[in-house]
């Protein structure tokens, strides 16, 4: 592109000298044709033309260096010097030239080093939004945080959180999850949590857990971690309870439909809280069957049924997590990790 630009400009530099140089010359002839009538000569047009003919040559002549020391003719252009070539110079006629110097080989690719690879666990959260007045992360696996209203002011700095591993679908999670917890904790029914959704049911519970923890701060006894599911997600969040009873504190399904179960052998399970919300008749059946189905073992398994619209749901929801797990505590230190919040003290 550049070497198109001084090619123009070199065409259009002596063009304009080859038109001032003739001009120059037809008003010299015109002004000796004028001495034969006794006319007076006016030599300052002359010199004009011929003083601007020769500033355009001169700029002609400066553009066209360039194009001299890159012609493939030339010996020392760069298009004649090849990784190991051995320049040597002409000796003239009857004296001898200098010795021949070989110049270092030349890499024909130069070496540039590999660009650092970020890991999703090195990614920083990423923001996507701020429903109910919280804050909605994304990390590097895919996993979303929300971070409940006011988690970022100076005021709770100090304090770690309950944390709810909740199963929902969507990439923006559940609108009516994040307003049911905050309007609970609004009116004073239920404590603040933050909520880890995984990608996806096949996640691993806890190392999910274990990089939210490094992340933000996170309470980290059992008895401060709570698993819930909704809709669809409902099962997968109560099976993780039954599966790993000593993961959670306690687990809630939220309008889900459960697969038979074989209580005969299931260890004893935190307590669950299975709710639906109103006009909800197959959930409704289907918590029915598992409650009955645990209750037998002594399990602690709680019916919410027809408690009005989804939110108000979530928000029953948040108040039995409070019910059942610890709340926010101050911690006593706190460790800076990478991205926008501090980690849990250990």
């Amino acid at each position: 592109m550049a070497d198109a630009v001084l090619a123009l400009l070199l065409l259009l530099s002596a063009t304009a000298a080859v038109r001032l140089t003739l001009r120059a010359r037809r008003y010299w002839r015109a002004e000796r044709a004028g001495q034969v009538y006794e006319l007076s000569v006016d030599r300052r047009g002359t010199a004009l033309r011929v003083g601007a003919a020769a500033l355009a040559t001169l700029v002609a002549a400066t553009l066209a260096v360039p194009f001299l020391r890159t012609s493939p003719f030339s010996p020392y252009s760069p298009s004649s010097v090849h990784a190991g070539a051995t320049i040597t110079p002409t000796a003239s006629a009857g004296h001898a030239g200098p010795p021949a110097r070989t110049l270092p080989p030349i890499p024909a690719t130069p070496y540039a080093p590999p660009s650092p690879t970020r890991t999703p666990a090195s990614t920083p959260p990423r923001t996507i939004g701020h429903p109910s007045g919280g804050t909605l992360q994304l990390l590097g696996d895919g996993t979303r945080v929300w971070l409940p209203p006011f988690y970022d002011s100076p005021g709770v700095a100090g304090i770690a959180f309950p944390v709810v591993l909740a199963h929902v679908d969507g990439a923006q999670g559940d609108p009516a999850l994040y307003a049911g917890f905050t309007a609970a904790v609004r009116s004073h029914l239920a404590d603040p949590f933050v909520l880890v959704m995984p990608a996806g049911c096949a996640r691993d519970p806890g190392a999910v857990l274990a990089e939210a923890a490094r992340r933000y701060r996170l309470l980290t006894p059992v008895s401060a971690h709570g698993v819930l599911g909704v809709g669809g997600q409902a099962a997968c969040a109560v099976r993780e309870a039954l599966a790993a009873p000593g993961r959670y504190g306690a687990g809630v399904g939220i309008s889900g439909t459960y697969p038979p179960l074989a209580p005969a052998t299931l260890p004893r399970h935190p307590p669950l809280l299975l709710a639906v919300a109103d006009g909800e008749s197959g959930p409704r059946a289907s918590a029915v069957k598992l409650r009955a189905a645990l209750r037998p073992h002594g399990d602690d398994v709680r019916l919410l049924d027809g408690m009005g619209k989804r939110q108000q749901v979530m928000g029953m929801a948040a108040a039995y997590l409070t019910e059942k797990l610890d709340g926010p505590a101050r911690v006593t230190r706190a460790e800076p990790v990478a991205g926008p919040v501090a980690a849990p003290a250990p």
